[in-house]
């Protein structure tokens, strides 16, 4: 039995030293699980406003008419929908059905339009000197971009 103690006694030294060791990893697996989660999540929120900066560029910024017929040329081909309010109500463009998404304008539905946003004289005329505040118009449950409605602000005179 002499001789088994010792090496007895080297096992479970050995057995609670690993025990140490592993328990050791999984608290610092742990403590680092959140860590890398929470470094995942703002990455992800980085990503995110970076996909979205087409879009989120308008936000409450106060832009001209001119920049609102660029904007509404830019996104004709994504599946966002522009909004003019012009002071005589508001127009949709690219999609007729706004926020719903559900029925894409015609390219000759499409040319109309923007013929009758530059066109003065027109209800829907957008002046290119009059100023507009852009917003962004998210889905209620996924919070994604459905697209951007642009209300005029004040005119600086006619063209």
């Amino acid at each position: 039995m002499s001789e088994a103690s010792p090496v007895f006694i080297a096992l479970v030294a050995g057995a609670i030293l690993m025990l140490l060791v592993v328990s050791a990893g999984f608290l610092i697996y742990n403590g680092q699980k959140e860590n890398l989660n929470t470094v995942m999540d703002e990455s992800n929120k980085t990503a995110n406003q970076l996909a979205e900066s087409k879009w989120t560029q308008y936000e409450g910024a106060e832009v001209t008419g001119s920049e609102v017929i660029s904007v509404i040329k830019q996104m004709k081909e994504t599946d966002t929908f522009v909004t003019v309010n012009n002071g005589n109500g508001d127009v949709n463009y690219i999609y007729t059905d706004g926020a719903t998404l559900t029925t894409k304008m015609t390219d000759a539905e499409y040319a109309t339009a923007l013929s009758k946003a530059k066109k003065r004289g027109s209800t829907e005329y957008i002046n290119p000197n009059t100023r507009f505040t852009g917003e962004i118009v998210r889905d209620a449950v996924t919070e994604g971009i459905l697209g951007i409605k642009f209300t005029k602000t004040s005119s600086l005179g006619t063209p």
